[in-house]
């Protein structure tokens, strides 16, 4: 049974966001958990865009976090209108995009979750973006209540997000 309402990122402190250059890294936050991981070698050897990298955040995220997110309506903000399309769509004919899809869906359907994506505009998200450019300092100077140490990555989400 889902929440009869669609929950804002502002309300679950759900912030996901990339890079904007796409070279650095990825970032998340939730509820005081966070991620900041530095992109690993196949990201930057296949040379992806960043649509498929901010699709790379949200699997993440929603990876990491979705046993606090089962059986509700979730509203994901990003700031790429492309990723907000493939999310709202769950397709793309991107062919490693497609796969992070793929992924997405069987998240939210092993934890009973539906999701949609607005568009949020760049620069509006500034943990997010400290988290994804790696700039730990001033990201604990903006959420002094989050945890203190980073929610580890497993190496096999890695591999798993890494298209065939």
């Amino acid at each position: 049974m889902f929440d009869n309402c669609w929950f804002e990122n502002t309300e679950l402190e759900l912030f996901m966001h990339t890079d904007a250059s796409g070279e650095i890294g990825v970032g998340a936050y939730f509820q005081g958990h966070w991620v900041s991981e530095a992109w690993p070698a196949w990201v930057k050897q296949l040379q992806l865009d960043i649509q498929f990298k901010e699709l790379v955040a949200i699997a993440l995220a929603l990876y990491l976090w979705a046993d606090s997110l089962s059986n509700k309506k979730r509203l994901l903000f990003c700031d790429n209108e492309g990723a907000v399309q493939v999310i709202n769509k769950m397709s793309s004919r991107f062919k490693p995009s497609m796969h992070i899809v793929r992924f997405i869906v069987s998240v939210a359907l092993k934890h009973n979750l539906l999701l949609k994506a607005k568009h949020l505009p760049e620069k509006v998200d500034c943990i997010a973006d400290a988290l994804s450019r790696l700039w730990l300092s001033t990201f604990h100077k903006l959420a002094p209540q989050a945890d203190k140490a980073a929610t580890p990555v497993p190496t096999h989400l890695w591999q798993q997000l890494m298209p065939k």
